[in-house]
């Protein structure tokens, strides 16, 4: 998450997306919610926020990718949660060009979410600390609280309790699109946990604090959503073998899809380029790293 102030009461957010680069889904909570067990990789692939203050309710534009009902929209919904919390007269004025894919598994609105959390603390003088943040986050959605740190951090409860880990090599990933996305629910309710008898354990920090070399990354990726993704929508399937065919065998898919992805050599970031320019005309790849914490 990068902060830049561009006046006295204004600021712009790069917003980045998320892999999951583990996911285990320990159970089922009495909330409804599960209980997991993952851990999340920021990436330099960004929504881009423009922010300011205004007089009367907050009020969002946007531009770039489909947004559907604005006022389903997250980062409006956390800045008018923002006001009610600090009972501000001022509201915020939002400009979200999205560039994250949607419904793709990257975090897109939960990062655009903690981005309008975090502008409006600022431009009111940080009235509320951190952890107030957090929990506001976590009332909008189960992943902005990793998205008001990002870097990596090993996530649980329902994703919402964030242990930052410093010391990650920085890494590169190919991220893969397949031109549709999938609900979150539909891939939840195709989770059958009897099914699951043994938990993976999540051994992934170990591999990930010692070394950055791309093949044991990903032989230690892993996500028990996959399969259900992969049984909600079974032209994943066939996407991820297509891809599989074009040389990226070790694809693993991100959260609840439809995105997948797999670690790759910096070296390899030319070559991929050009096996890219081949994709199917529906796909978008992004060529991403990772990304740093907060910094303003």
């Amino acid at each position: 998450m990068k902060i830049e102030r561009t006046g006295p009461q204004s600021l712009k957010i790069f917003a980045p997306a998320k892999l999951n680069l583990f996911l285990e889904v320990l159970g089922k909570r009495t909330d409804g919610y599960h209980q997991l067990d993952t851990v999340m990789h920021s990436v330099d692939l960004y929504d881009i926020l423009e922010i300011g203050t205004g007089e009367g309710d907050p009020q969002i534009e946007t531009s770039g990718r489909g947004m559907g009902d604005p006022e389903e929209n997250l980062a409006l919904k956390a800045a008018r949660l923002f006001k009610r919390s600090t009972g501000s007269r001022k509201g915020a004025r939002i400009r979200l060009c999205k560039q994250i894919p949607v419904g793709a598994g990257l975090g897109g609105g939960s990062s655009d979410c903690a981005a309008v959390l975090l502008a409006c603390n600022e431009l009111a003088g940080r009235p509320l600390p951190q952890d107030r943040l957090r929990d506001m986050g976590a009332e909008l959605g189960s992943d902005v609280p990793f998205f008001l740190h990002c870097g990596t951090a090993v996530c649980s409860g329902r994703g919402e309790s964030v242990t930052t880990i410093s010391g990650v090599p920085r890494l590169h990933f190919l991220i893969i699109y397949p031109g549709f996305s999938l609900s979150t629910g539909r891939v939840y309710r195709n989770l059958n946990l009897d099914l699951t008898e043994h938990k993976k354990k999540n051994t992934f920090m170990n591999v990930l604090l010692k070394n950055k070399q791309p093949e044991k990354i990903n032989a230690c990726l892993f996500n028990r959503l996959e399969r259900p993704a992969l049984e909600t929508e079974p032209e994943l399937g066939c996407a991820m073998k297509k891809a599989r065919e074009m040389g990226f065998a070790a694809l693993k898919v991100s959260g609840s899809g439809s995105s997948f992805y797999q670690c790759i050599e910096e070296q390899e970031v030319r070559e991929v380029e050009n096996k890219l320019f081949h994709i199917d005309s529906h796909w978008e790849g992004f060529l991403v790293a990772s990304s740093l914490p907060l910094c303003r």
